[in-house]
């Protein structure tokens, strides 16, 4: 599986040309509005000036006043929008990204942390490029023709201005090492905090039973404690790079009224153009305020960006297959490992799977037996041999249509939030009345309907925790046999049920028209099966009939107590 690039950390060509318009109507806003004002000053210095003389500079001013009324309007309006825009394109390849990548490497992550790619990132990242980069684009570009026309007014006080502006700019990019790791130490922390949030939810019931309710309530208390510290950090290394975006604003009107003191005795400046310059520094102090905090935007958004783009680095197949993958197209079902290796779990397994017959699987724990059904279901792939299908290297097919044909009840396959209908017919979403009723009726599910309150549709809260284990057992098979897919893969599918949703399974199982692989221990489920693999340290230890192993099971030492399997 290869790592996919992201390819929406900035915004669309089409955004930034509209936001450099934007801006150069902006400037061009800002030198009509001081030049309009440079003659409006001039025309009341002369001595018979008429009320009627300023009328077209008033109207003008008017005209002005109203078009950079409309581009600063425009400027926010484009700005977010692209920023959400760019941030939603992001969010759905976060999404087919994850999707892409096996469940145990998800599991490997912090939950807090993968719910922190979605929402904190994220609306960080936004912040950048709506706030930092797409009004950055539009404000320099206003600066700049603030700038130019104060050089054209007068040369002295551009430089002067130009001589400030360089000032601010150096101690805000002094400051951002440090808003760089304020953010990184904020953002582990607000991991921390959501991680243990996330576990705590999960896990309430543990920490009741076990009293460890004011122990985690004060291990929450002081990262929340310690997370308030760091933000507090933040804010205050964040309201020193304001400070100095703020006073460079005030800062250039001192040093044009200081060129004025120097320029005007001298002739050197009119009144008129050194007015004119202070109304372009004070219509610039508002685009001096936003670039001031580009850099602190900019700052925190490369942290994030940083974590997103290590996510995106971890290997996943992405929404879709990868090219040069053929349809999987099962026939008997006959499955091959050959010379199969997974580091820490088997070693060098080969093992035949005729179609249509039932394996069973047992062996003591951490034997590797759950191993070999995730292979089949791509959950793991192999880091030596190979797998067939009915002489179709697994390896060669796609994913999709691997898991059209494939089947699976594992405790790592929980319930989802929904309904009942919506649980079994998840892999068809489209499916039929008649479908739904052939599952419902197959795995005795109607049985249980009864005792719920809306039937079919009765809203299932997460991994179905509302309803019995023998329930959310029958509803979980029946999603996996749903569509009669080739293969069925069972890992320990009664452990701890009733004695009647054992029989409901095992009839299924007898019954179903597949090849069917079966973790278990239970010594009534082995005797339902063709063949038995017995599995130790990895390795296929025994490979018996049915038969043969019920035959030698008790000499064997195999059954305890005429049930279990050591």
């Amino acid at each position: 599986m290869k790592a996919q690039a992201a390819r929406s950390f900035s915004i669309t060509r089409r955004d930034i040309a509209t936001l450099v318009f934007i801006g150069f109507v902006q400037a061009g806003a800002v030198v009509a509005y001081v030049l309009l004002i440079r003659s409006a000053i001039n025309s009341l210095q002369t001595p018979a000036v008429q009320a009627g003389d300023l009328l077209p500079a008033l109207g003008g001013l008017l005209v002005v006043s109203f078009v950079q009324a409309w581009a600063r309007g425009a400027e926010f309006t484009i700005a977010e929008q692209a920023g959400y825009d760019a941030v939603g394109r992001l969010r759905v390849e976060l999404h087919a990204h994850l999707m892409g990548m096996t469940p145990r490497r998800v599991h490997r992550s912090s939950q807090g942390a993968l719910i922190l790619r979605f929402t904190g990132d994220l609306s960080t990242l936004r912040t950048w490029l709506s706030r930092g980069l797409a009004r950055g684009i539009v404000n320099a570009i206003t600066v700049g023709g603030g700038v130019g026309i104060i050089l054209y007014l007068s040369p002295l006080a551009g430089v002067a201005v130009i001589g400030v502006l360089l000032i601010g700019a150096s101690a805000s990019l002094a400051a951002g090492d440090r808003v760089r790791r304020s953010t990184r130490n904020v953002r582990w922390r607000r991991s921390l905090l959501a991680s243990n949030i996330a576990e705590q939810l999960r896990a309430l019931a543990v920490v009741q039973v076990f009293g460890r309710t004011s122990g985690e309530h004060s291990r929450l208390a002081r990262q929340s404690d310690d997370l308030l510290g760091a933000d507090k950090r933040m804010v205050t290394t964040r309201g020193w790079l304001r400070a100095i975006s703020s006073g460079v604003g005030s800062l250039a009107v001192v040093a044009v009224v200081a060129v004025g003191a120097y320029a005007i005795p001298r002739r050197q400046a009119s009144l008129a153009d050194i007015v004119a310059a202070i109304t372009a520094v004070r219509f610039l102090s508002g685009p001096i305020r936003i670039l001031g905090r580009v850099n602190e935007y900019w700052q925190a958004g490369q942290v994030s960006k940083r974590k997103l783009t290590e996510f995106f680095n971890r290997p996943s197949r992405g929404q879709s297959d990868e090219p040069g993958l053929v349809a999987l197209r099962p026939r008997a079902g006959r499955i091959q490992f050959r010379n199969v290796s997974v580091d820490g779990a088997l070693d060098d397994v080969t093992l035949t799977v005729e179609g249509g017959e039932i394996l069973a699987i047992t062996g003591p724990n951490g034997a590797g037996k759950s191993t070999l059904l995730s292979l089949l279901a791509r959950f793991v792939e192999p880091d030596a041999g190979e797998i067939d299908i009915d002489d179709q290297r697994l390896a060669d097919c796609s994913y999709r249509s691997t898991y059209r044909n494939l089947g699976m009840v594992s405790p790592d396959l929980p319930l989802l939030r929904g309904t009942v209908r919506r649980n079994l017919s998840y892999r068809y979403r489209d499916a039929t009345d008649e479908q739904i009723d052939w599952v419902v009726k197959s795995c005795r599910i109607d049985e249980l309907l009864d005792d719920l309150p809306d039937g079919l549709e009765t809203w299932l809260t997460e991994g179905g925790t509302n309803i019995s284990v023998g329930q959310r057992q029958r509803v979980a098979l029946g999603r996996a046999i749903f569509g009669s897919p080739r293969i069925l893969l069972l890992d320990e599918p009664t452990s701890n049920l009733d004695q009647a949703t054992m029989e409901v399974l095992r009839r299924v199982i007898l019954r179903y028209r597949g090849t069917v692989l079966l973790v278990t221990h239970d010594a009534a489920e082995l005797a339902l099966a063709d063949h038995v693999c017995v599995m130790a340290n990895g390795r296929i230890q025994r490979h018996l009939t049915g038969e043969e192993f019920q035959a030698g099971a008790f000499a064997n030492g195999f059954v305890e107590a005429g049930r279990r399997i050591s």
